[in-house]
């Protein structure tokens, strides 16, 4: 009788434990669908949903200003006693200024043209100064002068056909515009004429200019 409810009781024991062993199971099964669908749902969200955003990309181009250096200008045809002799330059500016540029010419001394302090050409002189104007030297004078021409060059030298003098260190405007220079720049041509009057006994000598450019930016 002792054996029989033991063996009962082991019976008993054992199917708890199953039951427990079961419920444990089931409970742990639910927790981890609802950890699944949790975990879903946030997946979910997170595909589902967007997320946007920009940036400012930003690009500096310099500010720029060149002058080109053509050769040294030797004047022909040499003057024997009277006469006239010419020369010629061009210089390119190349800006990308939006307001644009201009091209200004001086001499470094007073004359220009120059052997020394006694021996010179006289700055050619106008009527109206500086007021460009056709070329015309005295039979007693020796002048030396310029003018400008080409598509940027001012008005008033009329196609480089009016000339003007130099005034030492003042700078002259021959050229300019409103607007950056086009691809290669822009070129100005500066003619230089020399003249010694048939009754002017010009010393014999090289004489030299030095004529300084200047480009800028409006």
């Amino acid at each position: 009788m002792q054996k029989e409810k033991e063996k009962i009781a082991k019976a008993l024991k054992k199917r708890w434990s199953l039951k427990i062993y079961k419920g444990t199971l089931f409970v742990f099964g639910i927790f981890l669908v609802a950890i699944f669908f949790a975990w879903g749902e946030e997946y979910q969200v997170l595909v589902a949903g967007t997320a946007t955003d920009s940036v400012v990309i930003s690009l500096t181009v310099a500010e720029i200003i060149s002058l080109s250096a053509p050769d040294d200008v030797t004047m022909s045809p040499d003057i024997f006693g009277s006469g006239i002799s010419t020369g010629a330059t061009t210089w390119v500016v190349e800006t990308n200024n939006s307001t644009g540029w201009k091209l200004e010419l001086n001499a470094d001394a007073s004359p220009a043209m120059r052997i020394d302090s006694t021996n010179y050409f006289t700055d050619y002189t106008e009527i109206l100064a500086g007021v460009p104007e056709i070329w015309n030297v005295a039979d007693t004078d020796s002048e030396f002068g310029f003018s400008a021409e080409g598509s940027y060059a001012l008005s008033k030298y009329s196609g480089g056909t009016l000339f003007e003098g130099f005034s030492g260190l003042t700078k002259i405007k021959v050229a300019e515009d409103n607007e950056p220079t086009p691809g290669g720049g822009a070129a100005t041509t500066i003619n230089f004429k020399a003249e010694v009057g048939i009754n002017k006994n010009q010393t014999a000598g090289n004489y030299r200019a030095t004529i300084i450019a200047t480009a800028s930016t409006l």
